[in-house]
């Protein structure tokens, strides 16, 4: 009898980080000069240890690349309350 699994685990808690991170980006991350931004997918490596993660901005008001440095300077602060929420033994670094 085979018993797969429909998703591989990277999959299941790529679904989970991107959960995660939209509860975030409403209360902890506050980004200046744009008023939407959407978590369009998250990727995971197969060993778990990085989260790619694609978002997309709406009404913005400065470039994606002003933005994207925004949230890479955040990204300490994100991982760290993701790491509260998060249902893994380690938390994966953002990308």
């Amino acid at each position: 009898m085979n018993t797969t699994k429909p998703y591989t685990r990277a999959d299941r808690l790529g679904d989970e980080v991107k959960h995660i991170l939209g509860k975030l980006f409403i209360t902890h991350v506050h980004l200046h000069g744009v008023k939407m931004l959407t978590i369009t997918k998250v990727k995971m490596t197969s060993d778990l240890m990085i989260a790619n993660v694609y978002v997309s901005f709406l009404d913005k008001l400065k470039t994606p690349e002003e933005l994207v440095e925004q949230l890479k300077d955040q990204k300490g602060q994100i991982r760290y309350n993701m790491g509260k929420r998060i249902k893994s033994k380690f938390v994966p670094d953002l990308r």
